[in-house]
């Protein structure tokens, strides 16, 4: 028991440290630590605002614009954290923080894996038992949770983004596993049929984000970036 305490001391202190680098403003602070072997705990940034979550619930949904605006910020975010080696593996509305000014901040990487380039995930920024949020994840993660990489995340953003824009999820049901077999194998519904003020081609960036193959997503957030700044250069 003393080894394994020593242990996750040893983790929690280089996983604060990993992630007190994370110095973005699109992505919450670690702004201290105590790694005090009877009360280890991390001192966060402050952030005065609504979770993108908390919108929708007052609003119902967010005008498409102003989500593509939110999505940019929560993408350079996530890039930060990537450069780092960082996958945060539960991107959804309530993890992305809007502030009076409106800044959008990633928050809770307690679900944030460390990505090695050479040898895969290197290790969990979290012992939770809990693995992400089913209405959010991407088909890959749920049949092998080991299988992650930045298109992981990328595909959470999709759903998170035809969220804001239709007021609505794509696959629901009555329980995880129902939704998680309705990310596997449904299609996707048409954003901008649901909501008709949404422009087709935010339609088309999401079905991207959100393909069911890895390989058919978007691969790199500054590809995710340029489709959404074509679609304010286009329809603005």
């Amino acid at each position: 028991m003393a080894h394994d305490g020593a242990e996750f001391l040893d983790r929690f202190r280089a996983e604060a440290r990993l992630l007190a680098q994370l110095n973005h403003p699109n992505v919450v602070r670690v702004l201290d630590f105590e790694d005090d072997p009877t009360r280890p705990y991390v001192v966060m940034e402050f952030v005065e605002g609504l979770s993108i979550h908390e919108l929708l619930a007052q609003t119902g949904r967010i005008w498409w614009n102003r989500a593509v605006a939110l999505l940019l910020q929560a993408v350079d975010g996530l890039e930060a954290a990537g450069k780092l080696g960082i996958v945060h593996r539960d991107v959804k509305p309530a993890n992305i923080l809007v502030t009076r000014d409106g800044t959008a901040k990633v928050v809770d990487l307690g679900l944030a894996v460390r990505i090695d380039p050479e040898h895969g995930p290197a290790s969990d920024l979290s012992r939770s038992r809990v693995d992400g949020t089913v209405a959010y994840m991407c088909p890959e993660r749920a049949r092998n949770p080991a299988a992650v990489d930045l298109r992981a995340d990328i595909y959470s953003l999709g759903i998170t983004l035809f969220q804001m824009v239709t007021g609505r999820l794509p696959f629901t049901g009555t329980n995880a596993f129902e939704v998680i077999a309705a990310h596997a194998c449904d299609p996707l519904p048409t954003a901008h049929e649901i909501a008709t003020d949404v422009p087709p081609d935010i339609s088309a960036l999401v079905s991207r984000m959100a393909a069911k193959r890895p390989e058919d997503r978007f691969q790199s957030y500054n590809d995710v970036r340029a489709a959404l700044l074509a679609i304010q250069k286009v329809v603005s």
